[in-house]
């Protein structure tokens, strides 16, 4: 009997220690260092390190090298240190007036992270305090990995659709294209409501919706769900009369969190308040991410 409590005992020490083992394990497996990030053509961040320049060149007036620094994961913050200009003078060198750098050092920044699924690969997105976000995408080939969700980003869907959604091309009817390198983006109309544009970008997936020729009633709907989808309040502008003087009367919203951002305005001319409104969502994220890393094959030109 004493041998059977005492297996019993040693089992379930085990097993305590296995599962706080394998907590521990996870937090440190699915650290974005672990793994290589970068743009289709430079690796930024490969295994725990990042890829920064390590010395100047005065002649070129150029940051040049490259050096490994270790990168700092902790929680959801990731500290990047780079070398980076620190000062710069406006000088003037065999006739040329230019911004020169004129001394350097090694800084580092923070960034919250978060890794997303995109278009079949993973990214990781870096978001800073004063600037826009980075966005690389995953190197290691063949993988995906589960996405952190360490941000909350607002659900919001226009006719069942977010941007960065694909959109099968019998829903839509396209009436403009553009072509920018290998990037073909067109404009294009919800067959079955032709007040809902999209602009489409790889000939299936979501940059933009706008939501034209809205009225007082669907407004007040739209604007009760986009409170409940976004953390803060939105901000408003109000008409400006001609004699510039600011009315009671608003001319738009703007919600904006994690780089998702809705705008719903009616536009003036002349003074004068357009009777209808038009919504505009976008994903600077997912934009980023559309324009920089799809594949020319994808886009079908």
């Amino acid at each position: 009997m004493f041998k059977m409590h005492y297996r019993l005992f040693t089992f379930l020490v085990i097993l305590v220690l296995f599962q706080c083992k394998t907590e521990h394990t996870d937090d440190t497996t699915s650290d974005p260092g672990s793994y290589s990030w970068g743009t289709p053509t430079n690796t930024v961040i490969e295994n725990g390190y990042f890829h920064s320049k390590r010395s100047l060149d005065t002649l070129g007036n150029q940051l040049v090298g490259d050096t490994l620094i270790p990168i700092l994961i902790k929680n959801s913050k990731m500290i990047i240190e780079k070398l980076e200009p620190l000062q710069m003078e406006m000088k003037i060198i065999d006739g040329i007036e230019d911004f020169y750098i004129t001394k350097i050092g090694y800084e580092k920044d923070t960034f919250d992270y978060e890794i997303k699924t995109l278009i079949g690969k993973s990214y990781l997105i870096l978001f800073s305090e004063t600037s826009s976000s980075h966005v690389y995408i995953l190197k290691n080939e063949n993988i995906i990995l589960p996405e952190s969700r360490n941000k909350i980003f607002p659900d919001y869907k226009i006719s069942g659709y977010a941007v960065g959604d694909e959109i099968l091309r019998d829903d839509i009817q396209v009436v403009s294209k553009d072509q920018f390198g290998t990037i073909l983006t067109e404009e294009a109309i919800h067959i079955d409501n032709e007040n809902i544009y999209f602009k489409v970008i790889g000939s299936r997936y979501i940059e933009e919706i706008r939501w034209l020729n809205l009225n007082d009633k669907e407004t007040e709907k739209i604007i009760k769900e986009l409170n409940s989808k976004f953390t803060n309040a939105p901000s408003i502008e109000y008409i400006i009369e001609p004699n510039g003087k600011e009315t009671e009367l608003i001319a738009s919203y703007f919600w904006s969190e994690n780089e998702v951002s809705v705008i719903l305005s009616r536009t003036t001319e002349f003074g004068e308040l357009d009777k209808s409104w038009t919504l505009t969502y976008n994903n600077l994220i997912v934009s980023n991410i559309l324009n920089n890393f799809l594949e020319p094959e994808i886009e079908n030109l």
